[in-house]
């Protein structure tokens, strides 16, 4: 079956094309796709010019929600970049403060 086929399976899964697009591969293929929807929402909003996609969720740990966004790469390209990991010693990842050009 061709990658961008569509057929009805009363549920949302992600084509290959979008798979491979959101950088998810062979690996989720025939699995049900949680994000499907936030994939489409993200594919949509990058090929219509704009810089990322915000959603506003409530914060609960009890649902696992909580707001989150994603910043398109032509977009992080245009911000400067500096690494401030060394205020944050405990943290497990790197931190980061971006300012435009």
């Amino acid at each position: 079956m061709p990658s961008d086929a569509v057929c009805a399976v009363g549920r949302w899964v992600s084509t290959e094309k979008l798979r491979e697009r959101m950088r998810q591969g062979a690996k989720a293929a025939g699995q049900v796709d949680s994000l499907c929807e936030q994939w489409a929402i993200a594919a949509f909003a990058e090929d219509h010019g704009l810089d990322g996609v915000w959603w506003n969720d409530n914060f609960n740990l009890g649902s696992l929600s909580t707001p989150r966004g994603v910043l398109f790469p032509r977009t992080a390209a245009k911000l400067d970049w500096q690494d401030i990991t060394h205020a944050y010693p405990k943290s497990k990842i790197k931190v980061v403060r971006r300012g435009c050009h």
